[in-house]
Parts: C-alpha cells; structure tokens; sequence
C-alpha cells in the first residue's frame, strides 16, 4: 500500500513537471512570428507557414502574420490562399494600402483587370506617393487597351523617378500603339540617353522612325540595335535595311 501510495506521488510530481515545462517553455504568437520571419529568408517557404499559422492559431487577429503569410503564399503561387489572408488583413485594417496593392496583383494575375484596377486605386487613394500601385495600375490599363491611362501612370512614376527606364521605355511602347510616333522617338531617345547601350530601345526607335519614313536614320539605329546583339533588329536589318 505504501509503495503504491508512493508511486502515485511521482506520477503526480512528473505530470505537475511536464506542465511547468510546457508553460516555462511555450512559444508564443511573436515567437512563432518570429521564427517564421527566419525562415522566410532562408526562402524555407512551407516551414514560414506553418510558423504563421501557428502564430494566428494563438492570436487570431495576428495582422502582421496574416500579411506575411499571404506574401509567402505568393512565393509558392498558392495565390487563393494568399487572397484570402489579405481579405483577412483589410477585414482588420482598412487602410492597408500595400494588401490592397497585393490584392490587386493577383486579379491581375487572374486577369481581372477592372478589380485588379479598383483595388491600386485604393491603394493609391490611401497613399498617393505609393510608387508600385502606380506601375501595377499602368500594367492593368495596358492589358484592357486603355493605353492613354497608362501612361499617365507611368508619367507619375517619372516624376518621382526620373531615370526609371521600364517607364520611359513602356511610354514609348504605348505611344507607338496610339500611332504617336514622334513622341515614342522622344521617349525611346530618354532610354537611349540613360542606357547607352539598349539595345530594345536603338530597336523601337528605329521602327518608329520607319513610321514617319525616316528609313536611313532607321536602319542606322536598327543597325545599332543588331550590333549590340538584338537578334530581331539584325532579321530587320538584312532584310529591310542592308540594301548592299
């Protein structure tokens, strides 16, 4: 009896030292937040996720884990998941312009380019210096032809980054589209001055210029293009320009 009496004693003690080694040693919602922040740059994506989750299971109105898990669903392209938690991050928070932003990607991505818009428009809305809503919603405009619009856009980000070449360069894409091609000249020359060596850009302008049947200025830009490697300005070249 005695012994039994003293067996159920250390039963009793290790289950009481079980639970204060589990309460010492339980992590915490910011513990796991943090953990999977290591893990994200170690580009462990499935193993961040499970940390986020872990960490929104004990705080359910974790916003931080929710926006960093749906930015690691998007690495792995689990982009319906990834929509979801930044649904859940805009129920918490309104005025998250970058989860409208991200939102907005994936429409886009999905081609649901007039939701993808409304959504930069938000983002802009709440921030109007939030450069990459402007290039996203430039995108979008883009993809439904209203060309136009676009530019504005992209017009927006010169502003702020004057340099930025993609933007110059879409401009003069754009401009080529709506049949300007004086002002496609001009911004595929901005490409030109700040990159020297663009091929893409000696390319387009020289095909703009064939517009406006500038043909020797054309085929010298188109020749330039070739000579810095573009393989479809050397086709053009033999074909349309190299008379000889």
């Amino acid at each position: 009896m005695k012994y039994k009496c003293i067996k159920n004693i250390k039963i009793y003690l290790l289950a009481v030292l079980i639970f204060i080694s589990n309460f010492l040693f339980a992590q915490t919602a910011e513990d796991y937040f943090k953990s999977a922040l290591l893990k994200f740059q170690k580009e462990d994506y499935k193993s961040a996720i499970v940390d986020y989750s872990a960490a929104i299971e004990l705080k359910a109105d974790y916003l931080d884990a929710y926006y960093n898990r749906a930015i690691t669903y998007q690495k792995i392209n689990k982009l319906k998941k990834a929509l979801t938690d930044f649904n859940k991050v805009l129920e918490l928070d309104s005025n998250a312009y970058d989860a409208y932003l991200n939102r907005g990607v994936i429409y886009a991505i999905n081609k649901n380019y007039q939701i993808a818009i409304s959504d930069f428009n938000k983002a802009i809305e709440l921030n109007s210096n939030f450069i990459f809503a402007y290039v996203k919603r430039a995108n979008a405009y883009e993809m439904i032809n209203e060309y136009q619009k676009a530019i504005g856009d992209y017009k927006m980000v010169l502003a702020f980054f004057p340099k930025y070449v993609k933007a110059h360069f879409n401009i003069g894409l754009l401009y080529g589209k709506l049949e300007k091609y004086d002002e496609a000249i001009t911004y595929f020359s901005k490409v030109i001055e700040i990159e020297p060596k663009n091929s893409d850009a000696f390319y387009q302008r020289g095909l703009n210029k064939i517009k406006l049947k500038k043909n020797k200025s054309a085929c010298e830009d188109i020749k330039k293009a070739a000579d810095l490697g573009n393989a479809d300005a050397d086709k053009y070249y033999l074909k349309n320009c190299n008379t000889n």
